[in-house]
């Protein structure tokens, strides 16, 4: 198991909480993290590596 961390942000882009997901791979954490969003902005990380930025209303955005 990998471990991951997803960083979860309120409307006005300041980050608020965090929670570590230990998944097998990538993909995994992207579907789980998309899944704990419920909508909320978030970004998913591997140690210092940004995976995914989700927006409000959870469609994914590349890193930049």
């Amino acid at each position: 198991m990998k471990g991951y961390r997803v960083y979860y942000f309120n409307p006005a882009n300041h980050g608020v909480d965090a929670l570590d997901l230990a998944c097998q791979d990538e993909t995994t954490a992207v579907y789980k993290a998309n899944q704990l969003g419920l909508g909320r902005p978030l970004e998913l990380w591997e140690r210092d590596r940004l995976i995914v930025r989700f927006p409000a209303m959870g469609s994914a955005s590349p890193p930049p």
